[in-house]
């Protein structure tokens, strides 16, 4: 994959802004974690997001930049503002610290500033980055309009532009996720689950978005993964066994019962992430019933050294709470 500068820096530049903010949302699932705040998160929290152009730069800066000494001051025409108008004063043109070696009137770039500050982080931006920061501006704050729109960068060749799109994805209330099913993409989500090159986070995020939109039909695809154990790091396999049982529903249970519950030689991080899935579909779905994974769990208390990873469930769900 591709990787371009602006968005990644502007990443950068924005942490010391957001340090102080409130915790990120509950992910969308227990299999997907976020891995950064969004873009839009990262706008909101400055005091000046904007694109411009450069005018002209210093021609010792490259010098200074290898020696990783001063940078000295760039011109940078203003061409369009996602935050802080008020602070420009209709300023056209900045002069701003830059080490960049783009050559004049072919890079935008854009940066967030603290009100009064100098200018934390700047970089170039090729036509793609500007466009999809300036059309996400316009989006819903939330809800399944705004992860359509996502939807269409996951895997995108850009890394920047995907790794955003994730993150979009990865923090969204599950419920958010449900009301996407029938704007899928299906066929994607086959592909990219099958395919080996994808990474685990990614992976786990997609087996979830195919638990939404699947069918019986790719109940055998994730038969096979689990016999062969594709992608078989912990951090996939919990995710694997949720899409499996929420396609598969409560005929499916049995296969992980003997696989990693019963089985005694069946290693500890895939015994618990059949747990966490199980309890994940025991409690934020309705594809197995509550008392079908109670009677899964209560496997466990044939095996007194793993016990406790299920006897607070069996006593929570009995009580009902």
């Amino acid at each position: 994959m591709s990787h371009q500068p602006p968005i990644h820096l502007l990443a950068v530049a924005c942490a010391s802004l957001i340090a102080g903010s409130a915790a990120m949302p509950v992910a969308a699932c227990p299999f997907c974690e976020p891995m950064a705040p969004t873009f839009s998160e990262r706008i909101a929290a400055g005091d000046v997001a904007l694109v411009g152009t450069l005018v002209s730069a210093p021609a010792d800066n490259a010098a200074a930049t290898a020696a990783k000494g001063p940078v000295a001051k760039s011109v940078f025409r203003v061409e369009r503002v996602f935050r802080g108008e008020k602070l420009l004063e209709g300023k056209n043109e900045m002069a701003l610290p830059y080490n960049g070696n783009a050559p004049p009137e072919r890079s935008s770039c854009w940066w967030p500033t603290r009100k009064g500050a100098a200018v934390v982080g700047a970089g170039t931006a090729h036509l793609a980055g500007v466009e999809y920061l300036a059309a996400s501006r316009d989006l819903p704050k939330a809800g399944p309009e705004r992860l359509v729109f996502f939807q269409q960068y996951l895997e995108d060749p850009d890394q920047t532009l995907d790794r955003d799109a994730y993150n979009e994805f990865a923090q969204a209330p599950y419920d958010v996720i449900l009301a996407m099913k029938d704007k899928l993409r299906h066929d994607k989500l086959i592909e990219w689950v099958r395919d080996p090159k994808v990474e685990d986070n990614r992976r786990r995020l997609y087996l979830t978005l195919l638990g939404t939109c699947g069918s019986a039909d790719d109940v055998p695809l994730l038969e096979n993964m689990l016999a062969s154990r594709a992608g078989k790091s912990p951090s996939g396999l919990d995710a694997l066994v949720a899409c499996y049982l929420k396609l598969k529903g409560p005929d499916g249970v049995p296969l992980i019962e003997d696989r990693f519950l019963k089985n005694r030689d069946a290693e500890f991080s895939d015994t618990y992430a059949a747990i966490t899935a199980l309890r994940f579909i025991a409690e934020q779905t309705d594809a197995v019933p509550r008392t079908r994974v109670s009677q899964a769990f209560y496997h466990m208390l044939d095996r007194p050294d793993l016990a406790d990873l299920v006897i607070v469930d069996l006593a929570r769900w009995r009580t009902g709470r």
